[in-house]
């Protein structure tokens, strides 16, 4: 007996646990027992502990009845047995793990007696395993199969860890399963089947698990109980299955962000009448929304947002009686949408769709909302006045909706307005003064739109919650008020882009929190307000594209917060002092590009080690490149061309190793090409241009493997281009053009295969034109003229569809035009005048669609068909270097070779050329009429030929004719009128039986056709019209006409015009012209607004170029600047 009591004794010490030292937190404290000899717990059969009184010691004694006590020893000792099945299946799982960092699992060793102890494991009245929860554990490792052995386990959370295969289909074992969570695993497979045998789940989440496939199993539909179904961020494809409609008890059905789950949402969804959260949100879902959802009383949030359902909104979504959050965005719903009466709803978002018919009148029955949402589609129409009978709306976002109309004043009614994002609309008229009401307001942006007047001083006073107001790229006028002052909670302050005058209020800066102000693109005069050094909070000053001027030292003096700068494209001058420049001590971005500063660069920006963006181009700024530059370890862009810099590039910006744009080009730097920068390894464009720089091109340049723009064109350098720079693979545009350099191209091009731009000309390079070319299918631009090539063009295979520009004018080639010349599509420019080719032209030219591109001066998008690089372009006696060649410009420049044969009639197919010169060849025959058909044609020139036969008038008659030339051929009988009356007698002369005006041989009544009517005396005989080159479109606001004696210095006078008009003031048109023999036009439509910065640049030429400098200014109706008689 005492060897059984023992038994009996040990037995219940295994089922009944003393836990005065529980070791799981989240375990609920039990009732203790009554009897003080000791506290015993006992757990119910979902693992929880009772709460009902525990057993003692004396529970268990020699008073039991003999037949009771055996029967308990039976029932303890199956116990016993099934207990040691659990702490098996339990070591199994634990083999699954092969990695525990946080020794989560670490006191899970067999020798311990009781794993209900365990961390992670809860226990029944039995003592069987009921739940296992190890949440966030950092385990690795597979799910054993082993757990679905856990007869008694109703609670399983293993989130937040590294499991990894597939879920065990034992899984569905667990009969009495009630939780299941393995969200945020790398799990991979699919859900199993099995998952449909757990009649009591109520709780299914498998969140955020990438690695689920397949599709969500109809059998989950057995699963009745469920209450709530949470998967999400999975790779699950297919459909809802119907099945699930049959969890009637469903209250979360959440299936969101599985973006391969397709299929429409069921119809029977409307049966889950216990439904009160329905997320679908985030899936690929197609159809149309079901109707009939005023069955689910008891939905409060519906998220069908981000999938691709069409169709229209049904009404009944919106008389929900309990629905507060509605989220229709990123679909393709389409239609007018009406609103129902609804005293719940208190958000709503319909972004992203493709509604229209505008904003409904009945939005006013939305009593309840807060937020309403409607961006990013084009609902088009008025904001209606009934929006301000919202008076709960605390947050209306309606940006790029194509709303037009004017703000209504009823919007002042929204007292608890924060939020009003207006942006990108076509909203016009002035801001009402009523919303000068809305106190709550926090943001308010109105950017991007068409609004217009002024900002009354009340109507800001009004805002005195304000914090963020973006009211930029409008048509507002007038001064910025003064009340501004009086918004100290303003944050953020964007009017940049208007038509605001005046000076910058002296009281914007007390604005103690103010952080980003942009005022830039106005009409706004004077200088920085000297108190802006007040803003000791602010982080952006942005004044760019203004007309401010004055010096900067004194406004911007400790700036300590300031991290970006930008007083580009203005009229600041002066010199920058030392001081104020190191104040800005945590600065990242300083764009003073485009002023009219002065003096040296100061050393000081070498302190600034936060910064990673420095502008200093286009200004007046001399001495040397500061070394303390190579101090800026986080320096990324570095941009100094067009200033008056002297002296060498300093070494000591090779330590600058995150540099990736060095732009020190059109300065009067001097010396070699240092080889240390050879380190700047992320350097991507390096601009030396125009410069003085003498030497050879270093080897070391090759080590630049992230180099896609070299730009060394007009210095002195001498030598070869080194083999090394065919390590540059990235390499887009190399400029070498206007050196000394010579040798043959022995470079392998083969190596750039992104190369869209290659200029050599004006070298003396040698040799033939590389065969290697053939692999730059992507080029753009090839330019070799003036240096001495010699051999043929070589017969390249390549489809080069894209290059637009081919220039081998001026060398020493030979032999015919390969075929693949002649069938370049984007071809605009063909220039291989000065060389010795020969054969005859092709007859048709139907692959040159280039040439045909008839470009609408109207609608032509500069930014895509501009081609921005340097390209001689010759002309009758002198050659212009043209900064960007667009899709108006087209030529072809063939003359000064050895072609014969006749005109090909074919040249009319081209009908969108411009210039077109096949002078000093043997051409033959008579001049094609169809030429009058090319009605796009300003420059031809025909001269010295064998040309026979009549002008034809078709051609004389061009209207945009600019230059005829004729001149020493064959030609015979009259000058055609009136077109002859435009073009000088040179153009004719050389061609003993041509007659008429303007030669002086009459034509006699047997060669001449019947007279015509007489010429007017007044007409000049020396005139000569301009040469129209169009680069460009056109605006009109004011024009310059330059004369200039010297060809030589008209080269470089009209290189700086354009990059000035091109880079600078960003012009619109160009027209460069050619009058007599000297004189040089160049027409540009300035801005008024730009107009200060001509005036600055004028008299910069002339102190350079000297008094042949003269102009004509003239101002369009548009205009109110007259810089005439500077």
């Amino acid at each position: 007996m005492r060897i059984l009591m023992i038994t009996i004794t040990l037995s219940s010490l295994v089922i009944c646990h003393a836990l005065e030292n529980e070791p799981e937190q989240s375990r609920q404290k039990p009732r203790k027992s009554t009897d003080s000899s000791r506290t015993m717990y006992a757990y119910d059969l979902h693992g929880e502990l009772l709460n009902h009184e525990g057993y003692s010691r004396s529970t268990w004694t020699s008073r039991t009845e003999p037949a009771a006590l055996k029967s308990k020893v039976v029932h303890h000792v199956l116990v016993s047995d099934s207990r040691n099945g659990d702490r098996k299946s339990l070591l199994e799982f634990k083999k699954g793990i092969r990695n525990d960092p946080a020794g989560a699992m670490a006191g899970w060793i067999f020798t311990r007696a009781d794993f209900c102890f365990w961390k992670g494991i809860r226990c029944n009245a039995a003592g069987r395993v009921s739940g296992i929860s190890l949440p966030g554990s950092q385990l690795t490792g597979v799910l054993s199969p082993s757990i679905g052995n856990l007869s008694f386990l109703s609670f399983l959370n293993l989130s937040s860890n590294n499991f990894e295969g597939p879920i065990p289909s034992s899984l569905g074992l667990c009969q009495r399963l009630v939780t299941l969570d393995l969200s945020s695993n790398p799990l991979t497979g699919s859900i199993p089947s099995q998952i449909g045998s757990l009649r009591e789940l109520i709780t299914l989440q498998l969140r955020n698990i990438t690695g689920l496939q397949g599709e969500i199993p109809p059998e989950i539909g057995g699963c009745t109980k469920l209450k709530t179904i949470e998967i999400s961020s999975t790779q699950l494809s297919g459909g809802l299955p119907h099945s699930l409609m049959r969890c009637t008890n469903l209250l979360n059905l959440l299936v969101y962000s599985n973006s391969n789950l397709s299929g429409m949402i069921p119809v029977t969804i409307i049966t889950l009448r216990s439904l009160e959260v329905v997320w679908l949100n985030g899936n690929s879902m197609v159809g149309e929304i079901p109707i009939r959802w005023n069955q689910l009383i008891n939905l409060n949030n519906l998220d069908l947002s981000s999938n691709q359902l069409n169709g229209t909104i049904p009404p009944e979504l919106f008389g929900l009686p309990s629905l507060r959050i509605l989220d229709l965005g990123n679909n393709r719903l389409n239609g007018s949408f009406e609103v129902h009466s609804n005293n719940s709803l208190e958000e709503l978002y319909l972004n992203g769709n493709n509604l229209g018919g505008g904003i409904p009148k009945s939005i006013r029955y939305l009593h309840s909302v807060r937020i309403l949402q409607m961006m990013w589609q084009d609902l088009g129409g008025s904001i209606p006045k009934e929006l301000g009978d919202l008076v709960n709306l605390e947050s209306f976002n309606c940006l790029f909706c194509g709303l037009n109309g004017s703000l209504p004043g009823s919007l002042g009614s929204l007292r608890n307005l924060t939020i009003l994002r207006l942006p990108n609309n076509q909203i016009s008229g002035p801001v009402p003064p009523e919303m000068s009401r809305l106190s709550s307001l926090q943001e308010l942006n109105l950017g991007h739109n068409n609004l217009s007047g002024e900002l009354g001083e009340e109507l800001i006073r009004g805002w005195t919650s304000l914090e963020y107001l973006y009211i930029d790229t409008n048509h507002l006028s007038g001064r910025i008020p003064r009340s501004f002052g009086m918004l100290k909670s303003l944050k953020h302050l964007y009017m940049h882009f208007n038509k605001l005058d005046g000076e910058i209020p002296q009281e914007i800066g007390g604005l103690p929190q103010l952080e980003l102000l942009s005022l830039g693109g106005n009409n706004l005069t004077g200088g920085i307000p000297t108190t802006i050094a007040n803003s000791t909070s602010l982080t952006e000053l942005s004044l760019y594209n203004s007309i401010l001027n004055g010096e900067i030292n004194t406004a911007l003096f400790g700036l300590t917060n300031l991290k970006v700068l930008n007083l580009g494209t203005s009229s600041f001058e002066g010199t920058l002092d030392e001081r104020t420049i190191a104040s800005w001590i945590n600065i990242e971005e300083v764009y003073l590009d485009n002023n009219r500063f002065t003096g040296p660069i100061p050393r000081s920006f070498g302190s600034l080690k936060h910064l990673d963006t420095l502008f200093l181009h286009v200004n007046a700024f001399n001495g040397t490149v500061p070394t303390e530059l190579g101090l800026l370890s986080n320096l990324t862009l570095l941009s100094m061309y067009e200033n008056r810099l002297t002296g060498e590039i300093p070494t000591s910006l090779s330590n600058c190793s995150k540099l990736t744009y060095l732009l020190l080009g059109t300065n009067e730097l001097s010396g070699s090409i240092p080889p240390e920068l050879s380190r700047l390894t992320n350097l991507q464009s390096l601009h030396f241009d125009a410069n003085e720089l003498t030497g050879t091109i270093p080897l070391e340049l090759g080590m630049l493997s992230n180099l896609y723009d070299l730009w060394l064109f007009k210095n002195h350098l001498t030598g070869t281009i080194p083999n090394t720079i065919s390590n540059c693979t990235g390499m887009k545009s190399m400029h070498l053009s206007n050196n000394n350099l010579t040798g043959e191209l022995t470079l392998d091009f083969g190596q750039f295969q992104n190369l869209s731009s290659l200029s050599l000309y004006d070298n003396g390079f040698t040799g033939g034109v590389p065969e290697v070319l053939s692999n730059c299918t992507q080029l753009k631009l090839l330019d070799l003229s003036m240096n001495q090539l010699t051999g043929n063009i070589p017969d390249f295979k390549t489809n080069f569809s894209s290059m637009r520009i081919v220039s081998l004018a001026s060398n020493n080639l030979e032999g015919q035009i390969p075929g693949w010349i002649w069938s370049l599509q984007q071809l605009q420019v063909l220039l291989l005048s000065g060389n010795t080719f020969t054969g005859i032209l092709p007859t048709s030219f139907p692959l040159l669609g280039g040439m045909r591109v008839m470009s609408n001066n109207a609608t032509l998008d500069r930014s895509q068909s501009t081609l921005y690089d340097l390209v001689l372009v010759p002309t009758k006696g002198t050659q212009l270097e043209y900064a960007e060649i667009i899709l108006a410009f087209t030529s072809i420049d063939l003359s000064n070779n050895e072609f014969h044969g006749e005109l090909p009639a074919g040249l009319d197919s081209l009908y969108a050329l411009r210039l077109l010169n096949l002078s000093g060849n043997h051409f033959s025959g008579p001049i094609p009429a169809t030429l009058g058909k090319i009605t796009t044609l300003e420059s031809l020139d025909l001269s010295n030929n064998e040309l026979a036969g009549d002008i034809p008038a078709e051609v004389a008659n061009l209207a945009p004719l600019a230059v005829l030339d004729v001149a020493h051929n064959n030609l015979s009988g009259k000058i055609p009128l009136p077109g002859g009356t435009k073009f000088p007698a040179s153009s004719f002369e050389g061609n003993l039986n041509l007659c008429g005006y303007p030669l002086n041989q009459t034509c006699t009544t047997g060669n001449a056709a019947p007279k015509t009517s007489a010429v007017s005396e007044d007409v000049d005989k020396g005139f000569i019209s301009t040469t129209a080159l169009l680069i460009g479109l056109a605006t009109g606001f004011l024009g310059i006409l330059l004369v200039i004696w010297s060809s030589k210095r008209a080269l470089r006078l009209v290189d700086n015009f354009l990059w000035f008009f091109l880079r600078v003031l960003r012009v619109d048109s160009i027209v460069v012209s050619r009058h007599f023999a000297s004189d040089i036009d160049i027409d540009a439509d300035v801005h008024a607004s730009r107009a200060p910065h001509y005036v600055d640049y004028l008299k910069r030429l002339r102190k350079r170029f000297g008094p042949e400098i003269t102009t004509e200014d003239s101002v369009s109706d548009q205009g109110t600047i007259n810089v005439s008689h500077i």
